[in-house]
């Protein structure tokens, strides 16, 4: 069974024994509270302050119909939500790719 922790001021931990050993995810940070998929694969986390980072597991969000997103480690995206599954890009650094999906 896989779970993960969130350690105040630490980082974000995985076990894929349920329990018995853990690997560190992410850097530290004071984090709020993280979120798994239903197999484990795919986690997000968010840090207690606001404005913080958002840990994800994955380097690219799905190809799909409506596109997908991919990034460098260190690269930052900010989107603003307009409505109706529509993002308006604020700002970003880094590496950031964006595809119209297959």
């Amino acid at each position: 069974m896989k779970i993960a922790a969130v350690e105040d001021g630490g980082q974000i931990h995985v076990s894929h024994d349920a329990g018995l050993t853990w690997t560190a995810q992410a850097f530290d940070q004071a984090w709020w509270g993280v979120a798994s998929s239903a197999n484990g694969d795919k986690l997000v986390a968010a840090a207690l302050v606001p404005a913080q980072p958002l840990y994800t597991s994955r380097t690219s969000t799905a190809h799909g119909t409506a596109g997908f997103l991919q990034g460098a480690s260190g690269s930052t995206l900010a989107l603003k939500y307009l409505g109706h599954g529509v993002f308006e890009v604020i700002t970003s650094t880094g590496d950031i790719t964006a595809g119209v999906g297959t």
